[in-house]
């Protein structure tokens, strides 16, 4: 039976000095996985031969860089240079076998800011919580503690005196209480931002027992903006999971951006640049910059935290979704789920001519509607829905099979219209029954009326290969249940009794409850 890990993550806030020993380690563990990477080059180089990482730590374990870093965290910085090359070397493999085009690309030395990773963390607790000590060598230590009273070399790299170094020099984290009694395998403080932040991300063994889903039941899902999945069954019952607070969340996210943008000249292209009317002002950002250079590519603090924000609520957002997904499967017995999707998907609307407009007029509001909405879909990420819910489908082992969805939302599915594939170099004009009337209503040839995203979601499943001609005669004669809406729980706002008794009196009301 395989092990299954799985990963807790959380944001580290840490005090000046916490912060200098993280990116401290973070350049020295970046300069043991540089310095591994060339050693296993220029062995090839001189012997023609490839040293694996047991061999090469043992060469590097004596250099200057080794005394810096702790044994563990050292010997994981130098075995990672050994895993890019054993991926590097399994993807020749499958390159040569599939006659692929794309060449795969040698590990390359990396820049900025690498992962510090250890494996020990021990089993002691304080006050209820388990914790632990990062690890740091001997030489780091005592270069801690000549750099406390500000008689090291360092001290012109470091203000000693806003250094709150931690006491006796060395750092003291808590694990979360859902991994206290669980097996830790691994444990990575990532850097985020080029060092402006730090994560640290628990691996640990999972040997919890999930649901298994079990019957013959099929569910077809179509990706969109409002509505960010429309979910329809091979029963006829569908629901719509809201995706308009994302929508709103890129909104605010766009705006906050772009003024922050603009208080900040670096983070615009010279010839666009609002602030920079003056053309001597002009000249002097000109000298700042690199010759070849078009940006100034930076990030203050207020702009990382935005993106932080914007982040985390986006991923709560898609966990809960793809979480209401897969309980709805386990609950009505449903083992296959159908989703629409393209590779291009979020590379941006591309007008294709296959539209039938009266004139230059509408061409053009299509062609600027297309232009607008890109920042919206560029914004929603997809392809993570699509990998949670992979996810998800594995561990309770349901099938999830991705199909090509052009064309989906304009044929019609009452009329059983031929659903044709997009070829771009082709640029065909097809022409279906029925029509979009209104935003969110499609009208068939009967006159009869569907919602736009339930009848894609149903020519997705009749696209697809899992397709029975049964279930699509059922669905004719019986038709699609009226979607409901459903909204995702977003966070938990503080109330007061009375405010929640009032709230509580107007849900009774609704309900034509009575209250004793």
């Amino acid at each position: 039976m395989s092990k299954n890990y799985k990963v807790v993550k959380q944001r580290l806030k840490s005090t000046s000095g916490e912060f200098f020993i993280y990116r401290f380690l973070s350049m020295k563990c970046r300069s043991a996985n540089n310095t591994a990477l060339a050693n296993i080059k220029k062995h090839y180089t001189n012997e023609k031969k490839y040293i694996n990482k047991f061999d090469n730590f043992t060469e590097l374990s004596n250099t200057e860089l080794a005394l810096w870093l702790n044994n563990e965290i050292y010997q994981k910085a130098v075995f990672r240079a050994d895993a890019s090359y054993q991926a590097y070397f399994k993807l020749l493999e499958y390159q040569k076998e599939n006659h692929l085009e794309i060449t795969a690309k040698e590990p390359d030395y990396i820049k900025g800011y690498y992962p510090i990773t250890f494996s020990y963390i021990g089993n002691k607790y304080e006050n209820g919580k388990r914790v632990f000590n990062i690890p740091l060598s001997v030489p780091f230590k005592r270069l801690l503690r000549e750099l406390a009273p500000g008689i090291n070399y360092l001290k012109q790299f470091v203000d000693v005196s806003k250094l709150d170094l931690p006491d006796n020099y060395f750092i003291k984290l808590s694990i979360p209480k859902i991994l206290t009694d669980k097996k830790i395998k691994e444990v990575s403080i990532i850097p985020l931002y080029n060092g402006k932040k730090f994560e640290i991300a628990y691996t640990y063994l999972d040997d919890k027992e999930y649901k298994k889903a079990s019957g013959s039941g099929v569910m077809s899902i179509d990706l969109g903006i409002n509505n960010l999945a429309t979910c329809v069954t091979d029963k006829g019952d569908s629901f719509i999971i809201d995706g308009k607070r994302i929508k709103s969340m890129n909104q605010y996210y766009n705006k906050r951006m772009a003024e922050l943008k603009g208080e900040n000249p670096y983070c615009y292209r010279l010839n666009e640049n609002p602030i920079t009317k003056d053309l001597e002002y002009k000249k002097d950002l000109k000298k700042k910059l690199k010759p070849n250079e078009k940006y100034k590519s930076f990030k203050t603090k207020r702009m990382i935290n935005l993106m932080m924000k914007r982040e985390n609520k986006i991923n709560d957002y898609i966990y809960k979704s793809s979480k209401m997904i897969i309980d709805y499967c386990l609950n009505n017995e449903i083992t296959k789920i159908v989703i629409g999707y393209s590779n291009n998907f979020q590379k941006g609307f591309e007008y294709s001519g296959s539209y039938d407009f009266k004139n230059n007029y509408l061409k053009h509001i299509e062609k600027n509607m297309i232009k607008s909405n890109n920042q919206k879909f560029l914004s929603i990420p997809f392809g993570k829905i699509k990998s949670r819910l992979e996810y998800l489908c594995k561990k309770h082992k349901i099938d999830l099979i991705l199909q090509e969805e052009s064309y989906t939302s304009l044929s019609s599915f009452m009329d059983l219209d031929e659903i044709p594939v997009y070829n771009k170099e082709e640029n065909k004009e097809y022409t279906f029954s029925g029509k979009r009337i209104q935003r969110g209503l499609y009208e068939t040839k009967d006159k009869i009326y569907i919602n736009v995203d339930i009848n894609g979601a149903l020519n997705i499943y009749r696209k697809s290969s899992v397709c029975d001609m049964k279930v699509i005669e059922y669905l004719l004669r019986r038709g699609v249940n009226t979607p409901k809406r459903l909204q995702v729980i977003w966070g938990v706002k503080k109330r007061s009794n009375k405010l929640l008794g009032v709230n509580f009196i107007y849900l009774c009301s609704e309900q034509n409850l009575i209250l004793l």
